[in-house]
């Protein structure tokens, strides 16, 4: 029997929780052998909610990243589509789409999100979001396009029912933030199934940073992780000397690194008196660690289901 392969749906605030809700309930009638996931429903009571949410991102073959003008910057949906990213083989930016729940403009998206194909919540932009899942997934573009169309009346209507919903808080509840990872990560005890879902999460974060580093072109020339124990992440960027980034294209830039990775991120130059006067000991230069980052994707690939 054919394993079903995880369609990743990523959504913050009571408008996006709506919207997310028909999409999970539309995507098994479109595709046969599809497992839609969103924690909100999906996590069974008492389980490691952490655990469960890194298992499946693991596992997905498409993200879908449920965009409002409330939750745009939500650190959540920037972990999440960051995370899928990071796992996937092969053209991982064509397996993430934000879908703009109430607004069309994609500059209003931070660079986070922008860098993947994004639709708006309407017809032509549903049908192109459910043949990009078909091409992820392998499947007829034909039968798609006719399974689209028999659904899409029925389903246009509970979207319209969804967007009726007001905006409260663009925050999930408490145990769902993106602060608590850090949190729940840095107390797991050194049993084999935690110890296993702390080098998942580092697999995932790293993943995502090299996918955006590759993206934006980020000119740096390693890595340094400033983090000691007990205390928040810390890493510092180190740039080449000839960077040519502008202040306010670094910040933005510091701000995104720092919000995928969970972590204060800086920035430094390379072979300045700053630099100098870091703690050196756990350096890592750009070829190591891409290198490293990529044997882990690698090794996870050969040894996890196939997201192909």
């Amino acid at each position: 029997m054919t394993e079903k392969k995880t369609i990743f749906i990523s959504w913050s605030g009571p408008l996006a929780n709506a919207v997310a809700k028909v999409f999970r309930e539309w995507l098994p009638e479109m595709f046969d052998d599809v497992d839609p996931w969103m924690s909100s429903d999906s996590i069974q009571a008492g389980s490691r909610w952490l655990y469960d949410i890194t298992e499946k991102l693991q596992k997905s073959a498409f993200g879908i990243v449920v965009t409002t003008l409330e939750n745009k910057n939500a650190p959540w949906l920037n972990y999440e589509a960051g995370a899928i990213s990071g796992v996937l083989t092969g053209d991982a930016y064509s397996r993430v789409t934000p879908v703009t729940v109430d607004f069309d403009d994609k500059s209003e998206l931070p660079t986070t999100l922008n860098q993947y194909q994004t639709v708006s919540l309407d017809e032509p932009g549903l049908q192109k979001l459910f043949l990009s899942i078909a091409t992820a997934l392998q499947k007829d573009p034909g039968v798609t396009t006719s399974r689209f169309r028999s659904t899409w009346p029925r389903f246009e209507q509970m979207l319209s029912t969804a967007k009726s919903v007001r905006h409260s808080s663009p925050h999930r509840p408490q145990n769902e933030k993106i602060d608590e990872i850090l949190n729940l990560v840095r107390t797991l005890s050194d049993d084999a199934r935690e110890d296993s879902l702390t080098d998942q999460r580092t697999s995932l974060v790293s993943g995502a940073v090299l996918r955006y580093c590759e993206y934006h072109q980020v000119p740096y020339v390693g890595i340094l992780n400033l983090t000691k124990p007990g205390d928040r992440y810390r890493h510092v960027f180190v740039l080449r000397n000839d960077h040519g980034l502008t202040t306010e294209v670094a910040e933005i830039l510091r701000n995104d690194l720092g919000a995928i990775a969970d972590s204060d991120v800086t920035f430094v130059v390379e072979g300045t008196p700053e630099f100098a006067a870091l703690d050196h000991t756990q350096y890592f230069p750009r070829d190591k660690f891409e290198a490293d980052v990529r044997a882990r994707l690698q090794k996870r690939a050969l040894s996890g289901p196939s997201n192909s």
